[in-house]
């Protein structure tokens, strides 16, 4: 049996919905699943190219194939994966995670990594034992990367306790974090108005899809802003894709940085429909159910309200609630039998007598009433995927996920 971890980013539910979706329309049989803090871990019925897949999946960090199960954990169990792994003329860099494990086990781990460095001088071996600097068992990407763990002679082990068991797991592949920075910031335009999308939420909305195997499906992205979500299409190599804004400063961004990444990433061969229309209008551009899938950020309001504005907050909420119902009429006529939307909705943290509220748009009965089905993700078999929020603390305007299908 195969069995592989996966290390959560900061946005766990959205992260975990978004694998265990890849997976099912890859038709790989998940056998079990264990959810744990900041960790998910798969048994699976074969086996997988992990590399490969880091690069489809927006919200994972790392993912690690099981070594081993062991009742107790000594620095021979280490040494042995490492000395037959290993070449002798060449350092070897190793290093470890520990999660959801006591805290005195840190102390262990550490003597018990310097013990395998101080063995494997002694056996002719130049080694080098990776630590994080604030003392804590979890490595970071860029620690991982720039220590060549997951290279020829580098080992980074992740260490966790599941019914009374240490399983013991390799980090095979770890998420490409310098070019998605690049992606983000280095692109020639980014306009905090018409949309600072990461690219990592887009790769993971467009994971939530259920086409994800077919890269034929023609897809719009109706308020495209700066592009980004076309970019990571693009990248995922989808073929038909078509874009639009209200917006020209917008169609302008989104041109340049589109053949920005065509250029950057060698996709030539790759052709985006790029036109200025109005959402309310968009049914006069493009065919009755010819677009498959829908995957967009709506203008969410202006960015400098005033969470203790709740009169200015509600009348952002009613505007919208009419943008987006106005949309989704329009969205049900383009799209295809079954065509889906994947669509961030604004929640606005308000600040009333003095306590933390939110405020959502109130309209997902009336976009039922439209002829969609909200699909909440039930078939994946993984309770509490309602509330699918993306999120940093200082937001004042958070993104909460939706996926319609068309019925």
């Amino acid at each position: 049996m195969n069995i592989y971890i996966f290390v959560i980013g900061n946005n766990y539910k959205l992260s975990v919905i978004e694998i265990l979706n890849y997976f099912y329309n890859l038709n790989i049989k998940i056998i079990d699943k264990i959810f744990t803090n900041k960790i998910l871990i798969l048994k699976i019925d074969q086996k997988i190219n992990c590399k490969d897949i880091i690069n489809v999946l927006g919200g994972t960090i790392k993912i690690g194939e099981l070594l081993t199960e062991e009742n107790n954990i000594n620095k021979n169990i280490f040494e042995n994966i490492i000395l037959n792994n290993s070449i002798k003329n060449k350092k070897i860099n190793f290093g470890f995670n520990v999660y959801d494990i006591y805290e005195p086990f840190n102390c262990k781990i550490k003597k018990i990594g310097l013990a395998i460095k101080n063995d494997l001088k002694l056996l002719g071996y130049n080694s080098r034992f990776v630590v994080n600097n604030n003392n804590i068992n979890i490595l970071s990407s860029v620690t991982t990367q720039k220590n060549n763990l997951i290279k020829e002679n580098g080992f980074e082990f992740l260490i966790t306790k599941l019914n009374h068991k240490y399983l013991i797991f390799k980090i095979l592949a770890i998420q490409d974090f310098e070019d998605y920075s690049f992606r983000d910031f280095g692109r020639p335009n980014r306009d905090s108005h018409s949309g600072m999308l990461p690219p990592k939420l887009c790769k993971m909305m467009i994971n939530f899809s259920d086409f994800i195997n077919n890269k034929n499906i023609n897809i719009l992205d109706p308020f495209c802003g700066s592009g980004t979500i076309i970019s990571e299409l693009l990248l995922l190599g989808y073929n038909n894709i078509f874009a639009s804004d209200i917006s020209d400063s917008a169609i302008e961004n989104s041109k340049k940085n589109i053949k920005w990444i065509i250029n950057k990433y060698n996709l030539s061969n790759k052709k985006v429909h790029i036109f200025k229309e109005d959402v309310k209008d968009i049914n006069k551009k493009i065919d009755r159910n010819f677009i498959d899938l829908i995957i967009t950020e709506p203008y969410l309001g202006p960015a400098n309200l005033k969470i203790s504005d709740i009169f200015s907050i509600q009348k952002n909420i009613r505007y919208l609630e009419e943008l987006y119902l106005s949309s989704f009429k329009n969205f049900y006529e383009i799209l295809n039998y079954r065509g889906e939307i994947i669509i961030i909705f604004p929640v606005f943290k308000v600040l009333d007598n003095k306590k933390i509220n939110f405020l959502r748009l109130n309209i997902i009965d009336q976009i039922k009433d439209i002829g969609f089905i909200e699909d909440n993700f039930k078939k994946l078999n993984i309770e509490n995927s309602s509330e699918m929020l993306y999120s940093r603390e200082d937001q004042k305007i958070l993104r909460e996920i939706h996926k319609f299908i068309k019925k």
